[in-house]
């Protein structure tokens, strides 16, 4: 048996593989790991996002005169919601904290995210894209 499995679970079926293969490396080694994580942001959010970007940008440029890019709002939005990872040390090397990433938010974590540049974006005048069978608008408005 391998020492190392990983399942997507979305089903009765897998979680019954799961069992199975948990027993087998409990057999075959004498212990195992088990670790339960939620999906990442999904392809919905990440695809409303970069319209976003796209909106900000046009609306910068547009009131202020500047030559913003998509990623550049990126990252300014990351810097001011998101921040930074703590500074390590590695060996003898400090290594400055960096910008969190938004590939590694869970769907809730983007969420929130997105709804401070949103409320961020309508305190500027803007007001974002956000088509009714959208993700986020859906959570939206469950959370009225």
């Amino acid at each position: 048996m391998r020492d190392h499995i990983k399942h997507i679970v979305s089903s009765e079926q897998m979680i019954e593989q799961c069992v199975r293969d948990m027993r087998e490396m409990l057999e075959s080694h004498g212990y195992f790991n088990f670790e339960i994580k939620r999906g990442n942001r999904s392809l919905s959010q990440n695809a409303l996002y970069w319209i976003w970007m796209r909106e900000i940008a046009d609306y910068l440029n547009k009131h202020n005169g500047s030559d913003f890019i998509e990623d550049e709002i990126h990252w300014r939005m990351k810097h001011d919601f998101l921040g930074y990872m703590d500074d390590m040390t590695v060996g003898s090397a400090k290594i400055k904290g960096q910008l969190k990433s938004t590939s590694k938010l869970t769907k809730g974590e983007m969420f929130h995210y997105m709804e401070q540049i949103d409320q961020w974006a309508a305190a500027v005048g803007l007001f974002l894209s956000r088509p009714a069978d959208c993700q986020y608008e859906q959570i939206l408005k469950t959370q009225r």
